[in-house]
């Protein structure tokens, strides 16, 4: 594969949100699109990693992702039924697998040391996540002795940015975790000694892990790509305190020799050193090195091409360039984008989102439906990730349709079902494929190795139509882990369409057994009389507009702030048939406002104008919009200049706000304000709300 760097010339400003019309590449072998390792049940955040592998097993998957920390209680080692025949992934390996710091604790010491500082030593020596704020201070002031151990420790094997800080407020690579309190330090890679003692700590580990009487080895890795060039820092998190020096890309210390210039480079030949030496250790198998950068173009494709180190030869470029992308957080522009599609030299089905969090966070299901018409109908993949939201609830405890819309993608390219008889029809909400099927009241698919139809039934409007000549043979209900679990008694098989059967409840799961005499591949059909269409040159994105933002639709998605209720009028209107009223205004501060988490966080980060029609009741007043969200804990509130509205007349308000945050915010809301001491609690009344997302 030839290097990026040449494509550069002519791409200088990679494809936005608002410029979506480079056509994306297809696969011409269908063959290319059956691959078993990208088949896989990734990143376990839940400490019994085998619901994880449980869930795999039942949905077809044939990697899974071993997150074991050998010391962490809790963590479990490979189950003889629901590990057995997998591969597995090892996930930052760098993290999970790297050297101990080097303070040496005995065991009583150790065992006192967990229950005074918890975070700092219940993850040691597997963990490096052990700065923990209050922790630290603590132990500064009441155990002097161990504060100097732990920062000696720290010192002898982490980056570090500001030496004439005191520790632990000169960290250089950080990762925030946790409430806020804690982080995470990263590797010196500019060293070559650091690079060798991790890499071999990977590669003992993995050789560890492996299970021969389970047939449970050792696949890849999964890295979750850093941009640390950018600002010295994991991209979507801060140093602590305050910010580094942005013009830095490298850290001297007094003593200690460095082997690269930059952090960059070091991190380039740390890779290349780890698939050399993965790959002779295991000759018998193909290593994969799966990449999760966020954005893709601009954490990892692009800062690839335009490196420039005496280190970083056209062999190694392509050496670290990553078997597949997987874009972490939720985002689609991959799909278009120049840098990656086309000549940009990747087939659509090596690319992917990764992010399982941002789905069950939304509360409207076109979310996952889009995620799902989007990324399957081009030949990608919507990946199975974590536990799903940031909760750390079980897997189990989760709706079986938010774990059967990941597998789609992927069943359908093991069925190597053909990308131009995918169908994502974005004006109607379905999805349909010869193997899969989706829309607002139902999610099907064939399964990749055991030929049942695994369905979801969100409502009783669900029906999921069966081609010609294929029957239900036998029908079950699924448990939470997509194993069979009775009999289905809340559906039905009735002219050629699974639905739910009267007083089913909701949401209903179906493993069918069905029969094809044929051997035919099509299994499923839109309903009678219904067509569809697709534009792939360009993508929609989800949930990225307001919720009925002219009130002609009952206020659908609109709330308000403590006890005021929000009416909808049919006098007066600034257009349409009707307005909402704001009423019972308790507090000043009572204000109508729409949930927008999912239109944020799947536009993303950048310069939002919001517009809204408003009008006192009775008396003028002043009127502002604002957006907030909470980001670990803390509420950002961005709000514009007030305006002064008179009552009889409509006063447009606007906004343009620049958002920034890191990598998960909760709680978004677009709030219509009237603003004032003198305001006290007067109704008002809104229409016509606009957002729209300016870009970067």
């Amino acid at each position: 594969m030839k290097s990026l760097r040449p494509l550069l010339a002519g791409l200088a400003a990679a494809a936005s949100l608002g410029s979506l019309t480079a056509a994306p590449s297809f696969a011409e072998d269908l063959s290319s699109l059956r691959q078993p390792w990208l088949n896989a049940e990734l990143i376990a955040w839940d400490r019994d990693i085998i619901k994880h592998h449980r869930l795999a097993q039942a949905l077809g998957y044939d990697q899974v992702t071993d997150d074991r920390d050998k010391d962490y209680p809790g963590h479990s080692k490979p189950h003889p039924t629901h590990s057995a025949g997998m591969g597995f992934y090892l996930n930052d390996p760098h993290k999970k697998a790297q050297p101990p710091f080097g303070f040496e604790l005995s065991e009583r010491e150790l065992k006192q040391a967990v229950r005074k500082y918890p975070n700092t030593f219940s993850w040691y020596p597997s963990l490096s996540r052990a700065i923990d704020e209050r922790e630290i201070a603590a132990m500064k002031k009441a155990d002097p002795d161990l504060f100097k151990k732990v920062k000696a420790g720290f010192e002898a094997n982490k980056s570090w940015v500001a030496v004439n800080r005191p520790f632990p407020d000169n960290l250089a690579q950080l990762q925030q975790w946790g409430d806020g309190q804690q982080w995470e330090p990263g590797p010196d890679f500019q060293r070559q000694s650091v690079i060798d003692a991790h890499v071999k700590a990977i590669v003992d580990y993995a050789q560890s892990a492996e299970n021969d009487k389970l047939d449970y080895h050792f696949t890849g890795v999964v890295i979750d790509v850093i941009a640390l060039w950018d600002e010295f820092s994991w991209q979507s998190n801060r140093p602590l305190p305050g910010k580094p020096n942005t013009a830095r890309s490298a850290v001297a210390r007094p003593g200690v020799t460095y082997d690269y210039d930059t952090l960059q480079e070091g991190w380039y030949v740390f890779l290349g050193q780890l698939r050399d030496e993965l790959e002779a250790a295991f000759p018998d198998r193909p290593i994969r090195f799966v990449w999760e950068p966020t954005p893709m173009v601009d954490a990892w494709v692009r800062p690839l091409a335009e490196a420039d180190f005496p280190t970083l030869t056209p062999e190694l470029r392509e050496k670290i360039r990553g078997d597949a992308l997987l874009d972490e957080k939720p985002g689609m522009n991959y799909l278009t984008d120049p840098l990656v599609q086309g000549d940009g030299g990747w087939a659509a089905h090596l690319l992917g989102t990764a992010s399982g969090d941002l789905f069950t966070k939304n509360p409207h299901y076109p979310t996952q439906l889009t995620y799902l018409g989007e990324i399957s109908s081009r030949g990608s993949y919507l990946l199975s990730y974590g536990t799903f939201d940031r909760s750390r609830r079980d897997i189990d405890e989760y709706d079986n349709q938010f774990k059967l819309i990941r597998a789609l993608s992927a069943w359908q390219n093991m069925h190597e079902t053909p990308i131009d008889a995918r169908t994502w029809d974005t004006s109607q909400s379905i999805y349909h494929s010869p193997t899969a099927y989706g829309d607002l009241h139902a999610l099907a698919g064939l399964h990749s190795k055991n030929g049942h139809v695994y369905a979801v039934l969100l409502d009783e409007d669900a029906a999921v139509h069966l081609a010609d000549g294929v029957t239900v043979t036998g029908m079950r209900g699924a448990n939470a882990f997509w194993e069979p679990d009775g009999s289905a008694r809340d559906a039905e098989f009735v002219d050629g369409v699974i639905r739910p059967a009267r007083g089913a409840e909701f949401p209903v799961s179906v493993i069918a057994e069905i029969d094809r005499p044929d051997g035919s591949p099509n299994i499923f059909t839109p309903a009678p009389g219904v067509s569809l269409s697709q534009d792939r040159a360009t993508f929609a994105l989800p949930n990225s507009k307001l919720l009925d933002p002219d009130f002609e639709s009952d206020g659908e998605g609109w709330t308000t702030t403590g006890r005021a209720r929000l009416e909808i009028v049919k006098r007066p209107v600034a257009s349409g048939q009707y307005a909402a009223r704001v009423t019972d205004r308790l507090q000043p501060w009572n204000s109508a406002w729409q949930d927008i988490t999912g239109v944020l966080m799947n536009t993303r980060q950048g310069r939002y104008r919001a517009t809204a029609q408003v009008r006192p009741a009775e008396t003028s007043g002043q009127f502002a919009l604002a957006i907030t969200f909470i980001e670990r804990g803390d509420r950002s509130d961005f709000t514009s200049e007030n305006v002064t509205a008179q009552p009889g007349e409509w006063t447009t308000v606007t906004a343009e706000l620049d958002l920034n945050w890191g990598d998960w915010i909760e709680n978004g809301r677009l709030m219509i304000r009237r603003r004032g001491k003198d305001d006290q609690t007067e109704d008002y009344f809104v229409d016509n709300v606009t957002l729209e997302y300016l870009g970067r």
